[in-house]
């Protein structure tokens, strides 16, 4: 194993084990050189490097001694069964910023891949979902003409507004959802709608919910990107 790989295995540990608390800054190259005894501060920056790449240190401003590195925050994870909406799911440690909120008339404003179920007007719902104010998810949900639009739009208008609270008023109660999971590493589009680091490696869970009224009729479609890394899934179910 090459020097840089095992500062990289050890500075990982600390990190894992809470030796180093998330949130605390991170030690200088220079300080880092002296500690493992490193030959140059090339060594030390391939396992730095490393770290993150996987997200576990965080570099902020410009590269070199001016850069602010931290420890990642690691936000709590969720011990909760899968159910409902984010915020019924985790209560007062869950906030969303709604990023956008329209109506889409044309077929071609819907991914191809949704096309087939989700009909037009439809409404569009862009979110990002928050744990103790770090960001978990990316929410982009799809609903159908089959819910009035402009009704739909002017509830979720309102502040504070609950989508599946408002599909209940309509008349189109949420009872029951589907959900598609792949696991994989982030695309660029991805890392840069969570956050992550540029070029790390840290997965993501891609999510597609469909949910269902009581008629079984499909009243949302909504694909999901979270970071695995923060988030434990986890479901209930009889046999």
């Amino acid at each position: 194993m090459a020097k840089w790989e095992e500062i990289y295995e050890d500075l990982k540990e600390r990190i894992l084990s809470g030796k180093m608390p998330p949130g605390s800054s991170f030690p200088s190259n220079l300080d880092l050189l002296q500690e493992y005894g490193a030959r140059s501060t090339l060594t030390i920056q391939q396992a730095v490097n490393q770290l993150i790449k996987e997200g576990l240190v965080v570099s902020q401003g410009k590269r070199g001694k001016h850069a602010k590195r931290t420890v990642r925050v690691i936000p709590t994870r969720s011990v909760n069964y899968r159910r409902g909406g984010f915020s019924q799911e985790f209560g007062q440690i869950a906030s969303k910023n709604v990023l956008e909120l329209r109506i889409l008339d044309q077929k071609k404003d819907i991914p191809e891949a949704l096309q087939s179920e989700v009909s037009t007007p439809a409404l569009f719902y862009h979110t990002e979902q928050l744990l103790n104010g770090q960001l978990v998810a990316v929410s982009k949900a799809y609903i159908p003409s089959l819910v009035p639009t402009q009704d739909l739009y002017k509830l979720m208008k309102q502040a504070n507004a609950s989508l599946y609270g408002s599909l209940e008023y309509l008349g189109f109660k949420p009872v029951s959802c589907e959900e598609n999971l792949i696991c994989d590493f982030a695309s660029k589009e991805e890392r840069e709608a969570l956050r992550l680091p540029k070029n790390s490696n840290i997965p993501v869970v891609r999510l597609t919910r469909k949910t269902y009224d009581a008629n079984k009729q499909l009243v949302e479609i909504c694909p999901l990107i979270y970071r695995a890394d923060v988030y434990e899934f986890a479901y209930q179910f009889d046999f």
